[in-house]
């Protein structure tokens, strides 16, 4: 069941945002890219719009995002962050933030696997109810916004 999808967006250094008042993925080959550690989803979105992990100066490795937000804040270059952690940036920081623009990989579908003979109808709607009344409507997909689970 697809419960919502989230749009990633790049974080860049002032320094790097003031070169680039539109982003453009293959205007970054000379910044350097922090990104999350092996196992992170966040990974492959940010090789995605690199096209080659060799694209760049150097690409670091970090375990947070706000680590890396921290990074790119004092060593300039720039990340991938996803929606979701807009709300938790500095108004300075917010200016920061471009959206991906061409054909990138740059949202992730957050989705929910269960067994057919998984009956608990009920836990699940609470689950349901809760995203509700922390997430963006935008993001939550149209069944759950709509409908209850109906198993």
């Amino acid at each position: 069941m697809p419960l919502y999808t989230e749009r990633f967006y790049v974080y860049l250094s002032e320094d790097c945002w003031r070169k680039l008042p539109v982003f453009k993925p293959e205007n970054l080959e000379h910044e350097n890219m922090w990104i999350m550690k092996e196992a992170q989803c966040l990974r492959n979105s940010a090789f995605s719009f690199c096209k080659a992990r060799s694209k760049g100066q150097h690409i670091y490795e970090a375990g947070s995002i706000e680590t890396l937000i921290r990074i790119v804040d004092e060593n300039g270059g720039f990340t991938i962050i996803p929606e979701m952690h807009l709300d938790f940036l500095s108004e300075a920081q917010r200016k920061n933030v471009r959206k991906i623009e061409g054909n990138y990989l740059s949202q992730r579908r957050i989705s929910l696997y269960i067994r057919k003979d998984f009956v608990k109808e009920r836990m699940l709607n609470t689950i349901i109810d809760s995203m509700k009344e922390f997430m963006p409507a935008q993001m939550l997909s149209e069944g759950i916004r709509k409908y209850d689970i109906r198993l």
